[in-house]
């Protein structure tokens, strides 16, 4: 038999200890208490409910509205999309995440570029990067 001291048996015992009581946690949680995994029923209406708290949070917020006018920054409502070739200065910071300074990048663009040609060319425009252009592309037209 091993020759082992009073400590190391004590240091074996609470090993052994503990195996057994972490074995017996796993066998709880695989084959007394399994883990449920939602239905696909569930899945759906999960993603029915969060669709329908969307909804009504986009229609309480007023992000949407059934005749496609926007609220300004001004608060003042516009109707439909604005004419980056036409626009104003208080028209362009009636958009998202455009202020004075990019308004006026837009008009200084336009003046020494002339006219937009395609709304790609937006990108071009100091200030204006990706993500500020993908928000941007379904508000603005070229006429």
């Amino acid at each position: 038999m091993l020759n082992l001291t009073r400590q190391e048996k004590l240091v074996i015992e609470f090993l052994v200890l503990f195996f057994l009581i972490g074995s017996g946690i796993r066998l709880y949680r695989e084959k007394i208490r399994p883990q449920s995994t939602p239905s696909r029923t569930e899945i759906q209406e999960f993603k029915a409910l969060a669709q329908k708290s969307d909804s009504v949070y986009i229609a309480k917020h007023g992000r949407q509205s059934a005749n496609n006018s926007k609220k300004s920054k001004g608060g003042v409502k516009r109707e439909g999309k604005i004419n980056l070739n036409r626009a104003t200065k208080q028209e362009l910071m009636s958009l998202p995440r455009i202020g004075t300074t990019i308004a006026d990048s837009i008009i200084a663009y336009r003046t020494k570029h002339g006219a937009f040609k395609d709304i790609e060319e937006l990108k071009k425009v100091k200030g204006i990067g990706t993500k500020t252009f993908e928000i941007l592309k379904g508000e603005v037209s070229i006429e």
